[in-house]
């Protein structure tokens, strides 16, 4: 690692990157001043880091959190998928273009093989959804999902260990 120039490999953050992240992750609209004045560094080197970070992919995207209950979708469910082999990634695929469906996860080793993240306006519209678009799908073996009641913690903020 290069301090001088700032040149790192990826996945290499130093404490300024990190304070930065930490600082974006909790509130995204801040200005490269205002984070400044928080690291203690100037406006432009906060502008350049950031800058280098989204050029090496450590910052994917800027986006917002939204309150889905009060946007009507009230019923947060999580979606366990057993797929056959060699249909992974069509299943997973297809359920990501269902406008229901937030975000898909696939993994190897076990099962479900599928995760997904499902908001749906009320029960029912889940059931319908699992039913009519999940259930029917060619390369499923099973479903099982999971109503969340309540989020103890949505972490958003840097505070792990490099």
């Amino acid at each position: 690692m290069v301090k001088r120039g700032y040149v790192m490999r990826d996945g290499e953050v130093d404490e300024i990157d990190r304070k930065i992240l930490s600082i974006l992750l909790d509130d995204g609209r801040k200005s490269f001043n205002e984070i400044s004045l928080m690291v203690g560094v100037s406006t432009g080197t906060v502008a350049n880091r950031v800058r280098k970070l989204i050029e090496r992919g450590v910052i994917k995207r800027f986006t917002v959190e939204l309150d889905w209950r009060k946007l009507g979708f009230d019923v947060f469910a999580i979606i366990l998928i057993e797929a056959e082999i060699g249909k992974v990634k069509d299943v997973s695929e297809e359920l990501y273009s269902y406008p229901e469906v937030g975000e898909v996860y696939t993994g190897i080793g076990g099962t479900p093989h599928i995760v997904a993240f499902v908001r749906a306006s009320e029960v029912n519209d889940l059931f319908s959804f699992m039913q009519n678009k999940v259930a029917v799908l060619e390369g499923i073996k099973s479903v099982r999902s999971v109503i969340v009641g309540e989020s103890r913690k949505n972490k958003s903020s840097l505070d792990y260990s490099f």
